[in-house]
């Protein structure tokens, strides 16, 4: 049986939406990528020469605590983060979330590797997750049929019984 890192990390390489967060989470971006394929985006190369680094998703399974890391407030990338800073804000170095769930992390990270939005910085997945994880984020539930006509008939016997009580 092979021993389990305890705390696994990805850099996000596409900007994307992850599921257990509900938000948006910036990729790496880098000018000369980009310029390989568009001859216009080589002008943007005077600005921004160096890469953007993705944010940094990860979780802690020993501490059962799941986070979103921000490179740019890390001290090597200081003249990037200003500059970036004059063109918006630039969140918290770290944002922790207590109590997520392992396996829906795991699931998620797993799957943003696997589709090449995310690169394994640190640590290895488990060979099984510990648990289910939740793989529908649909927010907005519609109400069955058969209870709203359950419900319809339940109120329009209400309004018959006061009807024939009142006779």
């Amino acid at each position: 049986m092979s021993k389990t890192c305890d705390l696994i990390e990805v850099e996000v390489l596409q900007p994307l939406h992850f599921q257990p967060l509900g938000r948006k989470v910036r990729g790496h971006f880098d000018i000369r990528e980009v310029a390989r394929h568009d001859k216009d985006a080589a002008e943007l190369f005077n600005k921004w020469p160096e890469p953007i680094p993705g944010q940094v998703l990860g979780i802690d399974l020993a501490k059962g605590e799941a986070y979103l890391a921000e490179p740019l407030r890390q001290p090597q990338h200081a003249p990037l983060r200003e500059r970036l800073e004059r063109l918006g804000k630039i969140g918290p170095e770290r944002q922790t979330f207590a109590g997520a769930s392992a396996a829906t992390w795991l699931f998620w990270l797993r799957r943003i590797v696997e589709s090449g939005a995310a690169k394994l910085t640190r640590g290895t997945f488990p060979q099984s997750l510990p648990g289910t994880p939740q793989t529908d984020f649909l927010t907005i539930k519609q109400p069955d049929p058969i209870d709203r006509l359950a419900a319809a008939l339940e109120r329009q016997n209400e309004l018959m019984q006061k009807l024939l009580e009142h006779r």
